[in-house]
């Protein structure tokens, strides 16, 4: 039971970076308006600062932190159903303890990481030089 727990939040911790992910490349203005329906957005921004700083800002991390509220609870069916622990607080050690290490693995690597690599990616694009991009991964 204990493995088939571990790879359902393995699994879960694995395809959660995705979305995450995408929410990331969300925070920059140019992403933003690289979004077919969602240009209009940045057109307005560039007219209000206060529009500005609450898409690139607030937006995001709430955004994120709705989504990571939706996961104890995803964890907790797993762990009622998989892990088959019979007191309640046993259920909710077990549910913090791999909601610890999932949020370790996406807030810390998936966010800080990916928005690293989006910055990077986006100052590779437009400057392929060598010793730039050199530079720049150094």
């Amino acid at each position: 039971r204990s493995v088939l727990l571990n790879t359902a939040i393995f699994f879960l911790t694995v395809f959660w970076a995705i979305p995450v992910t995408m929410l990331t490349s969300l925070m920059s203005l140019d992403s933003l308006a690289s979004i077919p329906g969602l240009s209009f957005l940045a057109d307005a921004a560039q007219k209000s600062t206060l529009l500005t700083s609450f898409l690139t800002g607030y937006l995001p991390p709430i955004l994120i932190i709705v989504l990571l509220a939706i996961v104890p609870i995803i964890i907790r069916l797993f762990v009622m159903f998989l892990q088959g622990l019979p007191a309640k607080g046993q259920i909710d050690l077990s549910v913090m303890n791999k909601y610890f290490a999932f949020k370790i693995v996406n807030v810390f690597f998936v966010v800080i990481i990916a928005g690293s690599i989006f910055d990077a990616l986006a100052q590779i694009l437009e400057n392929p030089n060598f010793t730039d991009i050199v530079n720049l991964l150094a």
